[in-house]
């Protein structure tokens, strides 16, 4: 299925900081995570139905509001950062992984995808252009 891609544009919005936190924690508990791309399709989506709610008959029944597009697609590498979450848990006893040494997410980059260099240093790369880690110092590494 071929999906037509739609000009998109930024808008800036003033909310009020409760409104943000409450919105933020309803799509944590409704996805399980916040991930790039997840509010603008959340908004995109509410503003669809909103309008679509006060709609007058005065437009042509047909709207694109008719059928709400899905929220983006998760990325691979979100994917990927979860198994190898799961690995580094199983594997070095962490409850938190926050920062953690480099040596335990290219062990389990190894494990989970591959221990050629060239694809730990493609994936260490590939979370830190998602912001997803970041390195801290020559042994440390940081995930956001």
């Amino acid at each position: 299925m071929l999906v037509k891609k739609v000009e998109k544009t930024k808008l800036g919005l003033s909310l009020p900081l409760p409104l943000v936190q409450r919105f933020r924690q309803f799509l944590a508990e409704k996805h399980g995570e916040i991930h790039k791309g997840l509010i603008s399709a959340e908004v995109e989506c509410a503003l669809e139905a909103y309008m679509a709610d006060h709609h007058t008959h005065t437009h042509s029944t047909q709207t694109t509001f008719d059928k709400p597009r899905p929220p983006n697609p998760i990325p691979l590498v979100h994917h990927v950062r979860e198994e190898i979450k799961a690995y580094m848990r199983k594997h070095f006893g962490y409850d938190v992984i926050y920062q953690v040494p480099r040596k335990h997410v290219v062990e389990a980059i190894a494990m989970v995808r591959g221990s050629d260099k060239r694809t730990i240093k493609k994936w260490l790369k590939s979370f830190e252009r998602y912001k997803i880690m970041r390195i801290i110092g020559t042994n440390m590494v940081e995930f956001l």
